[in-house]
C-alpha cells in the first residue's frame, strides 16, 4: 500500500481525532469563503468532540452548533461567519 493509501485508512487514527480533523474542515471552508455553512451528519464522537471544535470555531469566528435531528444522529453546523477577524496579507 502506498504512503497515501496508508494515511487515507488512517488505521491508527480514532474517533475523536477523526471527528476533530472534520469539524476542522468545516471551519475552513466556512473562512475561506468555500461555503457558508458546513454540515456534518452522523459524525462519530461527536459529542465529545464538540468542546474542541467549539473553541477553534470561536476563535476562527464562524458559528458552531451541535444537535440531534429527527433521526437521532448527531450533527454539528459550522457557519456563518460570525466576525471578521484581521488577517496579515
Amino acid at each position: 500500500m502506498t504512503r497515501i493509501l496508508e494515511w487515507l485508512a488512517a488505521p491508527n487514527r480514532n474517533t475523536l481525532e477523526i471527528a476533530i480533523g472534520e469539524v476542522d474542515a468545516a471551519i475552513a471552508l466556512v473562512v475561506s469563503g468555500a461555503a457558508r455553512r458546513v454540515r456534518l451528519v452522523g459524525v462519530a464522537a461527536a459529542a465529545e468532540a464538540a468542546p474542541t471544535g467549539a473553541a477553534r470555531a470561536q476563535a476562527a469566528g464562524v458559528e458552531f452548533r451541535i444537535s440531534r435531528g429527527a433521526t437521532g444522529l448527531p450533527t454539528i453546523e459550522v457557519g456563518p461567519r460570525i466576525i471578521e477577524i484581521d488577517r496579515p496579507r
